[in-house]
């Protein structure tokens, strides 16, 4: 599961656009930055910004995942090993035809486990200085829409609650949630406990309070970052469109 520092910048390519949205949006939950191409001919295009790894599928039309890679190291010498091949044939045949036994080959249908292993093991040394960061050296996060109700309080024991009942989590990342709440406003840094849970798992997670805002009365909007990483499958199974196709 990649955090801050191994998170990488991935170019995936599938002709099929949901077998593509699916793993595109399973990248992102486990931390990654993706950009999307439906061919060969079109991740070709991309490829004139930096990737750590290029995810492709290899049988697509106008340009297939066997001729993208050898079209891609004419140019971009860098991405030799730094490749994933996604098939629905016998990955023997894809590693004889690249001649490289070594190369990572996922065989459809896979799992999304496989597929998140397989891009956090390609290429153990990054390239991250190739492209720019967000935010000051970090890279922005992103966040996805998860409607789950929470109870947070004071990270002191004993300290009175902030938001009971009325607290529900808006969106959710590896590594933060947003919440609204009532309750009175929090503060840069305030230290909290979160309480809720994810396909009926009980999750408690100490946080600190990044920003909040009123949004009318009593209720806030804030943004929460987690002290510890939330488990990546914990996301992944509570978003149904992605619990449904967990086989791609």
């Amino acid at each position: 599961m990649a955090n801050e520092s191994s998170s990488r910048k991935v170019l995936l390519v599938d002709d099929d656009e949901s077998i593509r949205a699916l793993c595109a949006e399973a990248l992102a939950i486990a931390g990654h930055q993706v950009r999307t191409a439906a061919n060969g001919a079109e991740a070709l295009d991309s490829l004139k910004e930096a990737y750590d790894l290029v995810v492709t599928d290899m049988n697509m039309p106008e340009l297939g995942g066997l001729a993208l890679y050898r079209r891609a190291l004419e140019h971009y010498p860098y991405l030799e090993r730094r490749f994933v091949f996604m098939t629905g044939d016998n990955c023997g045949e894809v590693r004889a035809a690249l001649k490289r036994a070594d190369s990572i080959c996922l065989a459809k249908p896979f799992k999304i486990k496989e597929l998140i292993d397989a891009v956090e093991t390609a290429g153990a040394v990054g390239y991250e200085d190739l492209y720019m960061r967000e935010n000051n050296g970090r890279r922005s996060e992103q966040r996805f829409s998860l409607t789950v109700d929470c109870t947070v309080s004071s990270d002191t024991p004993g300290a009175a609650i902030v938001a009971g009942a009325l607290a529900t989590i808006e969106n959710v990342s590896r590594n933060g949630v947003g919440i609204r709440y009532a309750g009175e406003p929090l503060k840069q840094g305030d230290g909290l406990s979160i309480s809720f849970s994810l396909e009926r798992m009980g999750t408690v997670r100490r946080a600190k309070a990044v920003w909040s805002k009123r949004t009318g009365g009593k209720e806030y909007s804030a943004g929460v970052r987690l002290a510890e990483p939330m488990p990546v499958y914990r996301i992944l199974s509570a978003m149904p469109q992605i619990d449904r196709a967990h086989n791609f």
